[in-house]
């Protein structure tokens, strides 16, 4: 008849101290059955996850995981976009390709035919030529989407 049995075992004694110690039982046990049952996993699994990053960090909690989680995004972001740039210095325009198809919903579907067309690979055409097959596809995209 225990509202935590199911959600607490047993064996992970721990797990329910620390949701009694952030959130205290009571509280727990008023949103468990304010919640249809079938929400109600996820919500001990998330008070348990925030129970424990509260005990390692008191100001913070999760969200300073998520915080340098999301520094950490930003600079892998910002190495691979200097990465590709520095390709593209190295062999053309084409391999900043794939940082400007996101935008466009078809881009791939447009391009291909246009790259199979030619007899030869394209990162063997030099750079000046390369810049203009890419603006020329470009071009093609923007007028048929």
């Amino acid at each position: 008849e225990c509202v935590f049995a199911t959600y607490f075992p047993l064996d992970q004694p721990q797990r329910f101290s620390n949701v009694h110690k952030v959130f205290a039982a009571s509280n727990v046990t008023k949103l468990l059955h304010e919640l249809p049952a079938e929400m109600r996993e996820d919500a001990v699994n998330s008070l348990a996850y925030e129970a424990e990053t509260r005990l390692r960090d008191p100001v913070y909690g999760c969200v300073g995981l998520i915080c340098i989680l999301q520094q950490r995004l930003k600079q892998v972001q910002g190495d691979l976009f200097s990465a590709k740039k520095e390709l593209a210095g190295n062999i053309g325009p084409f391999a900043l390709l794939p940082m400007i198809q996101p935008p466009f919903a078809n881009a791939k579907a447009s391009i291909m035919p246009i790259m199979q067309q030619q007899p030869y690979n394209m990162m063997a055409i030099p750079t000046h030529k390369a810049s203009e097959v890419l603006s020329s596809m470009l071009q093609q995209h923007l007028l048929v989407d």
